[in-house]
């Protein structure tokens, strides 16, 4: 795994700078995920939230294809990790279904795969990895996603989260502070 993290960290990089352009204008994105990248869905939320500062929220794929997905607009973005699985080809179906509203669409995916006509960008993975250790490294190129997306995408400062704006720095010292109570 070390050695496959290597490879795929600067590739990934590369790759993902230069799709930013295809998802620059979403304003919120849906994460799916299921079975153990259910937890790679939660992180990549908390990941575009945090340093883009857009909206997104993660969903098992189920969940999502009965209530969530009905509020898909045009404006937003849909992160659909496809690791290999039982669930894999309901995930891409979900995934066209999603492109087909009009979102745009992210799928990660192992790159025995060929190319997804419906995705804008396609994030590949290498093959057979076991299921219990794909969060690993499944996580990995959606951290670079959302750190390029707040570079490229929204011109923000993904390390320095909202404390440029004074309004976040203000709110932020009721919980920065040491005192128990602040008044």
């Amino acid at each position: 795994m070390p050695d496959m993290l290597r490879h795929l960290m600067p590739e990934n990089e590369r790759n993902i700078k230069n799709e930013i352009e295809e998802i620059k204008e979403c304003n919120a994105f849906f994460v799916l995920g299921y079975g153990p990248n259910l937890s790679t869905a939660d992180e990549t939320a908390l990941a575009l939230s945090q340093c883009a500062g857009v909206p997104a929220t993660s969903f098992e794929l189920e969940n999502f294809i009965h209530g969530p997905s009905q509020t898909l607009t045009k404006e937003m973005g849909v992160v659909a990790i496809a690791s290999e699985g039982p669930l894999q080809e309901r995930m891409l179906r979900m995934t066209m279904a999603c492109k087909r509203i009009g979102a745009k669409t992210i799928v990660l995916l192992p790159q025995q795969m060929e190319k997804l006509p419906y995705a804008d960008i396609e994030i590949y993975l290498p093959n057979q990895i076991p299921d219990m250790l794909s969060p690993i490294l499944y996580m990995i190129p959606m951290w670079q996603m959302a750190y390029q997306f707040s570079l490229f995408g929204k011109g923000g400062h993904p390390d320095r989260l909202s404390m440029d704006k004074p309004e976040f720095k203000a709110g932020f010292e009721y919980i920065m502070k040491k005192d128990k109570w602040v008044s």
